[in-house]
């Protein structure tokens, strides 16, 4: 209200009029009355509750071309085929960005990552190309951006560039597998209580790194086309890739082509729940397994059940350093383990690891053949 008067007398000012008597009231009836903001892309400006009656404004904005054209020059389609020279990987990555564009308002569960070295057009793809056009986009370069306190970085983007984050914290990199694939997240923000929203944020995690996260082998998130390369090297790329298809956009209605263009790209065959195959994630999986991942691979091959103290026993014998007791229960996990407090005899109660899935019967039997087993090593 404060804003109306001081608004309404700078115009008086600057236009000379005069008004002896007015009302804060006769601005106000005719603007819409809402209780807050939210992000919904596809939805109309202003969203009622059903059940609270309360009105919010909604802050998703599409871009308004001003042509009906689609025809975009040769060099932004030669700007894709040097990003991706794979012609299976070059489509399934066009029809990842055209989904944005036609239907916002489905999250995928998968997201891209592009390897690579320096200067090869990752970051270009965001800046130069989908930030003008989608508007609702945000780079960050540390998770804690993301899976922070307040953060709402997945609320309020459509885009998420992942500019080089490093993280080998493996509680991070377990968070953020939800945040990857749920639609919705949980959200505190400043000065209000945490409830859950909707989120809509597609992430590129584009890295220079060899192993940007570590992955297992059921990982199903991540789509991994294969590393970009530079023509000879960053000069020749900058210069007859990527500043061809700068000085291009710049030109008018370029941006406007290259959305029609998205908007137009078909999506036949595309299923925003479930990932392509790519030998990327593949190479990035084998790349992944740490020494510690590969000793539990053969010991549970040999131990079908155990207890926690028994595997640590194994791992110092082989010469490691067991890791954290929250890492190595998140390995076994991955595995397929989980444990059950069993009874062994009248006295003996112990936990035990074993498949899951596994009735008593089974663990106990199992247990019972591995300690009486005398070629086991452990």
């Amino acid at each position: 209200m404060s804003y109306l008067r001081e608004n309404f007398e700078e115009w008086l000012d600057e236009t000379g009029q005069e008004c002896g008597f007015w009302s804060e009231r006769y601005f106000i009836r005719r603007l819409k009355h809402i209780v807050g903001r939210v992000f919904k892309p596809g939805a109309s400006d202003f969203i009622e509750d059903p059940v609270t009656g309360y009105r919010y404004a909604n802050t998703y904005r599409r871009y308004e071309p001003t042509t009906e054209s689609a025809e975009v020059a040769r060099c932004f389609h030669a700007f894709f085929e040097r990003m991706f020279p794979n012609e299976r990987e070059r489509h399934i990555v066009l029809q990842w960005l055209a989904h944005i564009f036609q239907r916002p308002w489905e999250r995928p569960s998968w997201h891209i990552m592009l390897l690579s070295e320096p200067g090869t057009g990752k970051g270009f793809l965001v800046q130069g190309i989908l930030r003008p056009l989608l508007h609702h986009t945000c780079i960050v370069a540390s998770y804690s951006r993301i899976t922070g306190k307040h953060s709402t970085v997945l609320t309020d983007n459509l885009v998420t560039l992942l500019d080089d984050c490093k993280s080998r914290n493996e509680a991070t990199q377990t968070e953020l597998k939800s945040l990857l694939s749920e639609e919705r997240t949980l959200v505190e923000r400043k000065y209000a209580s945490a409830e859950m929203e909707d989120t809509y944020a597609r992430m590129i995690l584009a890295s220079n790194e060899e192993i940007p996260l570590y992955l297992e082998a059921s990982e199903r998130r991540w789509f991994i086309p294969a590393n970009v390369v530079h023509l000879e090297d960053r000069h020749k790329t900058q210069a007859e890739i990527i500043q061809p298809l700068a000085d291009w956009l710049k030109q008018p209605e370029s941006l406007c082509k290259v959305y029609n263009w998205f908007m137009g790209y078909p999506l036949d065959g595309f299923n925003y729940k479930d990932v392509p195959d790519s030998d990327g994630l593949i190479r990035l999986v084998e790349k992944s397994k740490s020494p510690h991942a590969e000793f539990l691979e053969c010991y549970v091959q040999e131990n079908k059940v155990f207890t926690y103290a028994e595997l640590k026993e194994a791992l110092k014998a082989d010469g490691y350093t067991p890791p954290s007791d929250a890492a190595l229960q998140h390995r076994l996990d991955d595995v397929g383990y989980e444990k059950t407090k069993t009874r062994l005899d009248a006295k003996a109660r112990p936990w035990l690891w074993h498949p899951k899935g596994w009735d008593a019967d089974q663990i106990k039997a199992a247990y019972a053949d591995s300690q009486s087993d005398p070629s086991n090593p452990y």
